[in-house]
């Protein structure tokens, strides 16, 4: 779909089939005129089976929320120096996600071995692995953000005793969290 200013997003491409690898381009053509691709739109891929890569063009600022929501078969995605937001729920129910790069160069947003996303200086975790079994949060972090919602995989986390907040609906929807260890420290 097009915008009003040159810049185009991917949106609702479950009306189409689609291979196990696609790569979005930086810029299309619309009738003569180019537009630059900024932005996965909410549910782009909700649903999809099909892929199992997503290469990123470097324009793409925004993800919206559940953009890839239960891509069951994805497992590398890549995020672009330009992403500046990922929306939430972005990768809930991606239970095959073993990979996410992130650029060096993005200024918003770094990821970690257990493809957990963090906010750039890792205070915040904002999307925690939907494939991982146990996943161990790193000191440093305050916030968790409801990284862990509806994550069905999840058996196993360890909290670090810098998490200022642990809310009471953080791991709602968690049906196979068995333990959980909190660190000294967590308010």
């Amino acid at each position: 779909k097009t915008n009003d200013d040159a810049s185009c997003y991917v949106a609702d491409t479950n009306r189409y089939e689609t291979p196990e690898k696609i790569k979005i381009p930086a810029t299309i053509q619309i009738e003569g005129k180019t537009y630059m691709v900024t932005e996965i739109d909410t549910w782009a891929f909700l649903g999809n089976k099909s892929i199992k890569e997503i290469e990123l063009p470097y324009s793409i600022v925004t993800i919206g929320e559940q953009a890839f929501s239960g891509m069951s078969n994805l497992t590398n995605i890549n995020i672009p120096a330009n992403t500046k937001k990922i929306g939430s729920l972005a990768f809930e129910e991606c239970i095959s996600l073993k990979r996410i790069s992130i650029s060096n160069d993005n200024q918003y947003y770094c990821a970690d071995s257990y493809c957990n996303i963090y906010n750039k200086d890792m205070t915040i975790l904002e999307f925690a692995s939907p494939s991982a079994q146990k996943n161990v949060i790193p000191e440093g972090v305050k916030s968790l953000n409801y990284a862990f919602r509806c994550n069905q995989v999840i058996t196993e986390i360890t909290i670090p005793g810098t998490v200022e907040v642990l809310d009471i609906n953080e791991f709602s929807g968690c049906s196979n969290l068995q333990r959980v260890t909190l660190k000294e420290g967590i308010r």
